[in-house]
């Protein structure tokens, strides 16, 4: 049988006119489905053995709360002094390599000027390595001016706000081959002395050696 084209014609699917809904099923990205165009994707049921989340750079520089390191009120807020002093004086600015002279000035600010004192008596006030080296040795001097030694290895970026930190040279960061640094810990990865300085950002070094911190020291409750 001969077709002619007009019936021919009369055989094809008319066109969607322009603008006409659709209702062909999309598939998103991530090869899920959803209903028709316009629809929400169906809610997913959370896994509840799926691993924790990472946990982010910023959240490890976190130092530990005082509590965890029996640090009292008292103490606390002759920490908050020390540290709101060094942030007044240096926030915003770069280590210059005086960090020594400025711990010190932050001391007296603080109410801490007779163990600084007692620092020059003595010839340890030139190297910031100097302040621990006396203290370590003479820890009765140390608790005569209110302060203790935290236990050793513990991590300078674990530090309470307001803790003194000493590290030895050749640790990240540092400048001098022999001195050292000194810094006043913010409890946020961050450290102040002459300057806001943050140890490269690696804790994981002072895990690896913790040798290198050569005391962290906090007012005695």
């Amino acid at each position: 049988m001969v077709v002619r084209r007009s019936q021919a014609r009369s055989t094809v699917a008319p066109r969607r006119a322009r603008g006409a809904s659709s209702t062909r099923v999309r598939r998103p990205k991530n090869g899920g489905t959803r209903r028709a165009a316009g629809s929400k994707f169906p809610r997913r049921t959370p896994n509840v053995n799926a691993p924790p989340p990472p946990v982010s750079g910023e959240a490890r520089l976190q130092g530990k709360s005082r509590q965890a390191f029996g640090i009292g009120p008292e103490a606390g807020a002759k920490m908050d002094r020390l540290l709101d002093t060094a942030r007044q004086f240096r926030s915003g600015n770069k280590p210059q390599g005086v960090c020594y002279r400025f711990v010190k000035h932050y001391l007296k600010q603080a109410g801490s000027g007779a163990m600084v004192d007692e620092l020059v008596d003595q010839k340890k006030g030139g190297r910031a390595r100097d302040f621990a080296d006396y203290f370590n040795k003479h820890p009765d001097r140390l608790a005569a001016h209110g302060y203790r030694k935290l236990p050793a290895g513990t991590n300078p970026f674990d530090a309470p706000k307001g803790a003194i930190v000493v590290v030895a040279p050749r640790s990240p960061g540092t400048r001098h081959k022999t001195a050292g640094d000194i810094t006043v810990a913010t409890g946020q990865g961050t450290f102040v002395n002459d300057g806001v300085m943050r140890y490269g950002g690696d804790r994981s070094f002072f895990d690896r050696k913790p040798g290198q911190v050569l005391g962290i020291y906090v007012p005695a409750n």
